[in-house]
C-alpha cells in the first residue's frame, strides 16, 4: 500500500514528509542518521528508514516494496545520493522526481567569491588571514582540516550529532572550535557566531532559502565578513508544488485504506464465553489481532469455534500503548484491527493510554465494551457491586486500610505483582484490620477458576495468582 518513498534528511524532506502525513499520503521517508529520524513526524502514514544505502540496496527496497513513485530530496551537494537514486530509478523503471532548489537568485546577488569545489575554496584561502567560519558541514570539512594553513584557523558549525562530532575530532577541530547546533538560524544568531568567532571569513554551500542562504549573506554584509560560496551544479528537477501534485495521486483520503477501523475491545474476564456478541464479530471480521498472550489465546478459541473457512488473522503480541501503536504503524496490510484487553474498556484498562496516543496521532478508533472482572466476581458471589469502592493496585499502590477508615464497607481491588492478595491481607492485619473479610478470586471464568474465603489475618500470606480480584468487606464496626 506505500508506494512512495522519500530520500530527506534536509528541511525539504520534512516539509514532504508532513505533506503526506496531513494528505494521507503513505510513504516511506529514509535519512542517513537517527538524528534525521528523530526530526520526522511519524505515524501511520509516514514510515522512516533510517541509515545509508547504497544503489543497490536501493534497487532492492524499491522491487521489494513495489514502489511507484521516488522523490530525491536530498541535500544539493550529496551527488553519490543523487547518482545512486537515480541509478536505482533507471534499473527499475521506477519514476523519479528531483527537488531542485532555487538559488540562483541568491547566487547573483552575493556579490562575493565562489568556487566550484571546497578544495578550491581551502587553496583560495590559504593566501588570505583571518578566521574562517566554516557552515558547510562535516562533510566537507576535511578539505579546509587538512592543511596546517587552515586548520587553526577553522571554526566549524556542524549538526549535533555522534556522527559529525565524530568527524570534526578526527579532523582536529574540536573544543571552541566547534560549534553543534541545529538550525534554522536566524540572521542574528548568524552575526553573534561570526563576532563571537571574529571571523574574517564565512564558508557556506550555495544552500538556497531552504538552508539558511540570506541569512548568513545578511549577518556576513552586518558584520563585514567575506563570504566564500562553493556552489553546485547546475540540475534539473521540480518545484514543491509540482511534487505536491505528483505525490497526491497516492492518498488514500476517501479509499478503502483510510476508511480502516482500529477497534479497542474489552474480552471479559478471559474465557472465550463471556465475550459479547460485539467483540465476536469484530475479531471474526478482523484480519490483525493485537494483545497479550492471555486475550490472544481467547480469540483463537473464539475463531476456532465460530470460523469455518477463510483467511486467518494476523496476530501480533503486544499490550502497552506505544508496542500496539508501533504493530499497527509497521504492520502494512490491514484492514480492521482489533486490539484486545481483558475486562472492561473503561475499568483499569489498557484502553485509556492507547486512546489518548491515538487521538494525538490522529487516528480514529472505537471502543467495545466487555463484561468487566468485578461484574462477573459479584455475579459469582451473588451480591451486588453499586455500593462498593473500585480500586486497582496493580502496578500502583493503594491504602486499603485508610479506606476502611474513612467508611468504606465494600471494596472490590484489583491486585497484581508485588502487591498481591497475600501481601494485602498482611498489610490489613497488621494495620487492625486482620478481623475483615476478604475474598479473593483466582483465574476467574476459567476452567481452573478458584475463589477463597476467610478473614484477612487468616489469609495473611499466603501464595495466590499476581493477577487476582479481591473483595474486602467490613461486615460490623466492631474489631
Amino acid at each position: 500500500m506505500c508506494k512512495v518513498l522519500i530520500f530527506g534528511g534536509t528541511t525539504e524532506g520534512r516539509i514532504l514528509a508532513e505533506y503526506c502525513s496531513e494528505n494521507r499520503i503513505p510513504a516511506y521517508v529514509s535519512v542517513v542518521s537517527e538524528y534525521g529520524r528523530e526530526l520526522l513526524k511519524e505515524d501511520l502514514y509516514v514510515r522512516p528508514l533510517t541509515g545509508p544505502m547504497d544503489a543497490g540496496q536501493m534497487r532492492a527496497f524499491i522491487e521489494d516494496e513495489a514502489i511507484e513513485l521516488v522523490v530525491d530530496a536530498t541535500h544539493p551537494y550529496a551527488r553519490n545520493a543523487t547518482e545512486n537514486i537515480k541509478s536505482a530509478c533507471r534499473d527499475t523503471g521506477t519514476a523519479y522526481l528531483r527537488y531542485l532548489r532555487n538559488t540562483e537568485d541568491e547566487r547573483e546577488n552575493a556579490g562575493d567569491e565562489l568556487f566550484s569545489t571546497p578544495e578550491e575554496a581551502a587553496k583560495w584561502l590559504e593566501e588570505t588571514q583571518g578566521n574562517i567560519f566554516v557552515t558547510t558541514g562535516s562533510n566537507e570539512l576535511a578539505a579546509f582540516a587538512g592543511t596546517e594553513k587552515l586548520k587553526h584557523r577553522i571554526f566549524a558549525r556542524v549538526l549535533p550529532s555522534s556522527f559529525a562530532v565524530g568527524k570534526c575530532e578526527e579532523l582536529g577541530i574540536t573544543g571552541k572550535h566547534l560549534i553543534c547546533m541545529q538550525g534554522p538560524f536566524t540572521k542574528e544568531m548568524n552575526a553573534a557566531m561570526l563576532r563571537q568567532t571574529n571571523a574574517a571569513y564565512l564558508v557556506t554551500k550555495e544552500t538556497g532559502k531552504a538552508g539558511g542562504f540570506d541569512e548568513k549573506l545578511e549577518a556576513a554584509r552586518e558584520c563585514g565578513v567575506s563570504v566564500i560560496i562553493i556552489g553546485h551544479p547546475k540540475e534539473t528537477g521540480s518545484g514543491m508544488n509540482q511534487i505536491y501534485s505528483q505525490l497526491s495521486r497516492f492518498s488514500v483520503r476517501g479509499t478503502p485504506f483510510e476508511r480502516r477501523e482500529v477497534l479497542l475491545a474489552g474480552i471479559g474476564p478471559g474465557s472465550e464465553a463471556l465475550m459479547t456478541q460485539e467483540v465476536r464479530e469484530a475479531i471474526r471480521n478482523s484480519d490483525f489481532l493485537i494483545g497479550a498472550p492471555r486475550m490472544l489465546k481467547a480469540a483463537a478459541a473464539c475463531i476456532k469455534r465460530e470460523q469455518t473457512e477463510g483467511e486467518l488473522p494476523a496476530v501480533k503480541t503486544a499490550y502497552l500503548d506505544f508496542e500496539v501503536e508501533e504493530a499497527l504503524r509497521l504492520h502494512h496490510d490491514w484492514q480492521r484491527a482489533v486490539i484486545l484487553y481483558s475486562g472492561d474498556s473503561g475499568f483499569h484498562s489498557g484502553t485509556r493510554k492507547l486512546a489518548e496516543r491515538l487521538k494525538k496521532n490522529g487516528c480514529s478508533f472505537r471502543v467495545l465494551p466487555g463484561i468487566s472482572s468485578v461484574s462477573y466476581f459479584a455475579a459469582r458471589l451473588g451480591i451486588s457491586w453499586d455500593d462498593a469502592l473500585l480500586a486497582s493496585a496493580h502496578g500502583c499502590e493503594f491504602d486499603a486500610a485508610s479506606a476502611l477508615k474513612s467508611g468504606c464497607r465494600k471494596i472490590f481491588l484489583l491486585t497484581g505483582g508485588k502487591n498481591g492478595a497475600g501481601e494485602l491481607c498482611r498489610r490489613l492485619t497488621e494495620s487492625g484490620f486482620g478481623h475483615v473479610k476478604v475474598t479473593v478470586g483466582e483465574k476467574l471464568s476459567y476452567r481452573d477458576e478458584q475463589i477463597t474465603e476467610g478473614s484477612a489475618k487468616s489469609l495473611c500470606g499466603r501464595e495466590f495468582e499476581p493477577l487476582s480480584l479481591v473483595l474486602i468487606e467490613e461486615e460490623n464496626d466492631e474489631r
